[in-house]
C-alpha cells in the first residue's frame, strides 16, 4: 500500500505527497497476498483549483483510465493565504489564528468562502498536530447538508485517512447521492474503506457501481475489485479482473504483482513469472517491487516443493480450456486444483460474469445454468456465483440450493459461501442455521476478517443468547485491536450487551 501524508490547504485539497516505501496490505490473504493494497481514487492535480476533487492514496503518478473531472476554480480570500503563508506562530498566536478562522467560517459570505476556510482550519489543525479538533471538524463537515458533492468526497478522503471508517463512509455516499450514483471516483473510494474493515458485499457493490460508471474502463476500481475477489477466495474471478486491468493499463506494477501471486497461488509458476517480466517499471522504486515480489513468490514455491517433495512447476496433461478453482486461504503449499472445460462451456461462463457484472441478473442466471447443466449439474464457481446472481433477483429459495450445493462440496475451498447462506438463513427467520454458517465463515477466514464475528454477534443476540453474544462481539474488537483499529461504536455495542446481560441476570435472580 502506498502511503501518502496529508495535506489540507488553499491550492490542494487533501493532496497526497506519495512516499514509497515498505509495502504493507490492508486486508490480506496470507503469504501470497501478503504485500500490496486497494488504492484510492487517483488524478493529477490542476495548478490551482480550490474545490477540485482529490485523493488519498494511489498507486502510480495518474490513471489515465478515468475521464478528468474539474470543479470551477476560484481565488482564496486574503485572510487564508495570509493564514497559509505565515511563519510558525507561539501557541498563543497559533490558539487566537484557530478562533479567527473559527469566526470567519460563522461569518463567511458565501458557501465558496466557508468551504475554503473549513478547509485552511482543518490544515492548520493538522500542521498543529491537534488531530482530534481536525477530525472533530471533519465529521461536522461531513454531517452539513449543502449541496457540494466534491466538498464531501474529499472530506472522506481526510477522514478515511484519519481512520475514521464510519465518517468517511458517511460523506462519500453524500457525495454519491449528490451526483445521483454517477460519481466513479466517490464510489471506488468508498469501495477501498468498506473493503478494510470486511465489509465485502457492500465493497463489491461499490466497486462494480464504479465499474458500470466508466463504462468498465477504471483501472483502479478493476484493481481493487481483483483484490476483493482474491480475498472471497473467488481466485478465478480475481485473476479475470486483474488481467483486465492490466489491459487497461498495463503499467499497474501493484495489479501484474498481485495477479502473478494468484496464479502462483493456483500453482501457475510460469504464468505468475510472464505476468511480472511483461511489466515495465518506470522507475527505481517500482523495479525494486517487482524484484522483490518474484524473489517471494519464487522462495515459496521452493518452499512448497521441498514440503511436498515434488517440482513447484506442475506439468499437466494438455486441456482445452482451464479455469483456475478459487481456494480460501492462499498458501504456498497447498496443491493446485484446477477445474478444466471446453471452450464452448467457458466461454458461456464469461459470458454469464459479463452479464452479473453488467447488472443483467436474469441472462446471468440462463447462462450459469446452461454451464451447470453441460458439468453434469455441478461446477462450483457457475453454482457459486449463480446464487449470487439469484440473491440480486431476490430469487431466495433458489439462491439457497445453489449455494448449499458448494457448501456440501467445496465449502472448505470457497467458505465465502457459509456467509452468504448466513444471510440467506437469516432473512428467512432460520436464526440456528444462519449463526451455524456465520460461525463456519468465522472458522475459515478467522482475524481475515472480523465482520463476519458481527454477523454471529448480532443473530445470536436475536436468539437471546446473549453471553455467546458478548463472546462474538469482543472477539470482533480484539480483531480489530490487532490490526490496529479501534472503533468506538464497537466498544458501546460490546458494554451495551454486557448491560443487558447483567439487567436480564438480576432480573431472573428477583424472580427466583
Amino acid at each position: 500500500m502506498t502511503y501518502a501524508t496529508l495535506i489540507f490547504n488553499s491550492k490542494e485539497q487533501f493532496a497526497p505527497q506519495v512516499v514509497r516505501g515498505a509495502s504493507c496490505c490492508l486486508l490480506s490473504l496470507g503469504f501470497l497476498f501478503g504485500v500490496g493494497g486497494a488504492t484510492f481514487a487517483q488524478r493529477k492535480p490542476a495548478p490551482t483549483p480550490a474545490a477540485q476533487e482529490a485523493p488519498v492514496l494511489r498507486t502510480n503518478a495518474s490513471d489515465p483510465s478515468v475521464r478528468t473531472r474539474r470543479a470551477a476554480d476560484s481565488t482564496p480570500t486574503p485572510a487564508a493565504a495570509a493564514v497559509t503563508t505565515a511563519p510558525a506562530p507561539s501557541l498563543v498566536a497559533e490558539d487566537l489564528i484557530i478562533t479567527e478562522l473559527r469566526a470567519q467560517i460563522e461569518s463567511a459570505a458565501n458557501e465558496t468562502d466557508r468551504a475554503r476556510l473549513e478547509r485552511v482550519l482543518v490544515d492548520r489543525l493538522i500542521e498543529l498536530n491537534r488531530g482530534e479538533e481536525a477530525r472533530s471538524e471533519l465529521r461536522r463537515m461531513a454531517q452539513a447538508e449543502d449541496f457540494d458533492p466534491v466538498r464531501y468526497y474529499n472530506v472522506g478522503n481526510a477522514l478515511a485517512r484519519f481512520g475514521d471508517t464510519e465518517s468517511a463512509i458517511t460523506a462519500y455516499r453524500k457525495a454519491i447521492a449528490q451526483k445521483r450514483g454517477n460519481y466513479a471516483r466517490a464510489q471506488n473510494n468508498l469501495g477501498v474503506v468498506l473493503m478494510r474493515v470486511g465489509r465485502w458485499d457492500e465493497a463489491y457493490e461499490a466497486f462494480t457501481s464504479a465499474l458500470r460508471s466508466e463504462n468498465f474502463i477504471y483501472a483502479e476500481a478493476s484493481y481493487n475489485l481483483g483484490r476483493l475477489y482474491a480475498l472471497r477466495g473467488e481466485t478465478e474471478l480475481g485473476i479475470r479482473e486483474l488481467r483486465r486491468t492490466l489491459k487497461l493499463q498495463p503499467g499497474h506494477v501493484d495489479a501484474a504483482i498481485a495477479l502473478a501471486r494468484l496464479y502462483a497461488a493456483e500453482g501457475d509458476m510460469e504464468r505468475s513469472a510472464a505476468t511480472l517480466s511483461a511489466v515495465r517499471p518506470e522507475d527505481d522504486a517500482a523495479r525494486r517491487r517487482i524484484d522483490e515480489a518474484r524473489n517471494l513468490i519464487a522462495s515459496a514455491a521452493v518452499l512448497a516443493a521441498d514440503t511436498e517433495g515434488k517440482s513447484p512447476v506442475e506439468i499437466r496433461s494438455p486441456a482445452p480450456v482451464s479455469a483456475p478453482a478459487s481456494s480460501p486461504k492462499a498458501s504456498a503449499a497447498a496443491s493446485p486444483r484446477r477445474l478444466t472445460l471446453e471452450p464452448d462451456a467457458y466461454d458461456l461462463l464469461q459470458r454469464a460474469r459479463t452479464a452479473r457484472e453488467k447488472a443483467r441478473y436474469t441472462e446471468a442466471v440462463t447462462l450459469y445454468r446452461r454451464v451447470i447443466a453441460e458439468q453434469n449439474n455441478y461446477f462450483a464457481p457457475a453454482n457459486l456465483e449463480l446464487g449470487y446472481s439469484l440473491i440480486s433477483l431476490k430469487q431466495y429459495e433458489e439462491a439457497t440450493v445453489a449455494l448449499e450445493a458448494v457448501a456440501a462440496k467445496d465449502g472448505a475451498r470457497l467458505p465465502i459461501v457459509y456467509y452468504h447462506l448466513g444471510r440467506l438463513y437469516e432473512l428467512r427467520g432460520q436464526t440456528d442455521r444462519a449463526a451455524e454458517n456465520y460461525s463456519r465463515a468465522v472458522a475459515a477466514f478467522g482475524d481475515k476478517n472480523p465482520q463476519f464475528m458481527l454477523d454471529v454477534s448480532r443473530v445470536r443476540e436475536r436468539q437471546g443468547n446473549l453471553p455467546a453474544a458478548i463472546a462474538a462481539m469482543d472477539s470482533y474488537v480484539q480483531a480489530n485491536v490487532k490490526q490496529g483499529r479501534a472503533d468506538d461504536w464497537a466498544m458501546t455495542r460490546l458494554a451495551t450487551l454486557r448491560q443487558k446481560l447483567a439487567a436480564s441476570s438480576a432480573q431472573n435472580a428477583v424472580k427466583q
